[in-house]
């Protein structure tokens, strides 16, 4: 163990940093950690972020509920802004479709892949569709 990583352990309140986003104090992981964040916030002029959810708002990212199953994510700002519906994952959004067949932007029908034999959701501006990809 080094001096500096001795020291990291024995005085954590020395090596404390503030967030960039909220200003909340944090503790780095390890003094290796530590070193590496403010290495890289000297050379690129960087803030530092006490977690991974400020640093997607600063990246420019929002905050978004899913359709389906409720659950909260980060997408950035055009899709919020150009996208009617919100889905975590695949698995909701072949959900909601199944559920919701009367939208207008899809057909609801199931289709089937010729190539893999995989289930596929039509959307109707695709309808000549007969391949996943």
């Amino acid at each position: 163990m080094t001096n500096k990583e001795q020291l990291f352990n024995e005085h954590p309140e020395q090596f404390m940093l503030k967030c960039g986003v909220c200003g909340k104090e944090f503790l780095p992981a390890s003094y290796k950690q530590y070193d590496n964040l403010t290495k890289k916030a000297r050379k690129y002029n960087r803030k530092f972020y006490c977690s991974n959810e400020c640093k997607r708002i600063e990246k420019g990212s929002v905050k978004v509920t899913c359709e389906t199953c409720g659950k909260e994510f980060f997408i950035n700002k055009y899709d919020k802004e150009h996208r009617e519906n919100h889905f975590c994952s695949r698995e909701c959004w072949k959900t909601y479709i199944k559920t919701n067949k009367n939208e207008k932007s899809l057909s609801g029908k199931i289709g089937i892949c010729k190539f893999c034999g995989k289930e596929y959701i039509i959307i109707k501006n695709s309808s000549g569709k007969k391949f996943l990809s």
